[in-house]
């Protein structure tokens, strides 16, 4: 086999497993995981129900995969915000503005999951719940995911925030995304307990990062508790799943 050959082989099985991603997406997001079929992903798709099992091997690995593009999505975002805050900071011989910094990692997820395809927030919500209910696989898997994320913003807030106990800008980055979480679970009915609050993304974007900027200056501002890593702790979390602790149902 060429090179040439080979290249066109592996691009061809690449934009296979995209348009797989592609049509499964909203179908997940229509009828839920338990009642979507392979067999209708892979007729969306326009691929044969081999390919399917060839890419992912398993439904559950699908509906992983499909997470983790929107996740990755997310945070490539977010990586490029901060990118622009640090690069302004830097070039202003300043830190960075704490505001800023908190901006660059909620902003991004509020507007992936308000503008765009509304399969975002039902995909998104699909995801909170399997690693709530399947902490040892998908719960694990995000946190693998997550973390390179989650220490480069750490980082940031302690060029923000210097001096600060590093436990604590950890704790306050958890508490900011647990709050953003939140938000994307359950925005209805906060729209319905809130109805004079403006409901627009960029309004919810600044209240987010009034209420996470507050937070985390007060804890910066609290004694730090002697307990290792939080970050280094989800670490170990990441590691694989013990065997047999939650076993993976095959295509169906």
């Amino acid at each position: 086999m060429t090179g040439r050959t080979a290249t066109k082989t592996s691009g061809e099985e690449s934009d296979t497993r995209e348009r797989i991603l592609a049509a499964a997406a909203p179908l997940f997001a229509e009828k839920g995981f338990e009642s979507t079929g392979v067999r209708a992903i892979a007729a969306a798709a326009a691929v044969n129900i081999a390919a399917v099992n060839y890419h992912f091997g398993s439904k559950d690995a699908l509906i992983d995969a499909v997470s983790d593009r929107h996740v990755n999505t997310v945070n490539a975002c977010r990586h490029a915000a901060l990118d622009a805050v640090l690069g302004a900071a830097a070039a202003a011989g300043s830190p960075p503005a704490l505001e800023a910094v908190v901006e660059a990692f909620v902003g991004p997820s509020v507007r992936f999951v308000s503008g765009g395809s509304p399969t975002n927030i039902i995909i998104m919500r699909l995801t909170i719940n399997r690693a709530k209910m399947d902490p040892e696989n998908t719960g694990r898997r995000l946190a693998q995911i997550m973390l390179p994320t989650l220490r480069r913003f750490v980082d940031a807030l302690a060029l923000a925030l210097p001096g600060s106990e590093r436990a604590q800008l950890e704790e306050g980055l958890h508490f900011v995304t647990g709050t953003l979480l939140h938000e994307v679970s359950f925005r209805e009915t906060m729209n319905r307990m809130c109805p004079h609050s403006p409901h627009d993304p960029e309004s919810v974007i600044a209240r987010l990062v009034a209420f996470g900027v507050g937070g985390i200056r007060a804890l910066a501002a609290m004694p730090a508790p002697a307990a290792p890593s939080a970050l280094d702790e989800m670490e170990d979390f990441g590691a694989p799943p013990r065997p047999g602790s939650h076993p993976r149902r095959t295509l169906s």
